[in-house]
């Protein structure tokens, strides 16, 4: 497709190439290395978590819809599936109508960034499940 001089191109890298890890390591998530940096990736994982909560509770406003989605999520983070979780976390923000946030897009590409992401997101989220009283938490196990 041909463009103007005045007309720009919007391109997304895609999660696996290099770049998505630069980005990260600009973001201060990932060292220099590649490791995660577990204060900072704890933070996105809780502002992610509370944007996610918000459009998700909207969308499914039954709370036995809310509960069967987030069991599923938890079975994916007892089984520590957190490639598995990454899809099912971008079916419910197609669901939504939403677009993925790029950031966690480029966690798709870092398979030790993603482990530390999905269980901080889930506490997040089940945090905010709780307080709503979708779920009910008894003795440091939550129940859906």
């Amino acid at each position: 497709m041909k463009t103007s001089p005045n007309q720009t191109r919007t391109h997304h890298p895609p999660p696996f190439d290099g770049s998505a890890r630069t980005r990260l390591t600009h973001m201060g998530m990932l060292s220099t290395g590649g490791s995660p940096i577990p204060n900072v990736i704890s933070t996105f994982a809780d502002i992610i978590g509370g944007l996610f909560y918000v459009d998700f509770v909207a969308l499914y406003r039954k709370p036995g819809d809310l509960r069967a989605i987030y069991r599923r999520f938890i079975e994916l983070l007892t089984k520590r599936e957190y490639d598995h979780m990454f899809v099912f976390l971008c079916i419910q923000y197609d669901f939504m109508h939403k677009p993925l946030p790029e950031p966690v897009l480029w966690l798709a590409g870092q398979p030790r960034a993603l482990a530390a992401f999905m269980p901080l997101f889930m506490d997040k989220l089940t945090s905010l499940m709780t307080m709503a009283g979708y779920i009910k938490s008894s003795g440091g196990r939550t129940t859906a």
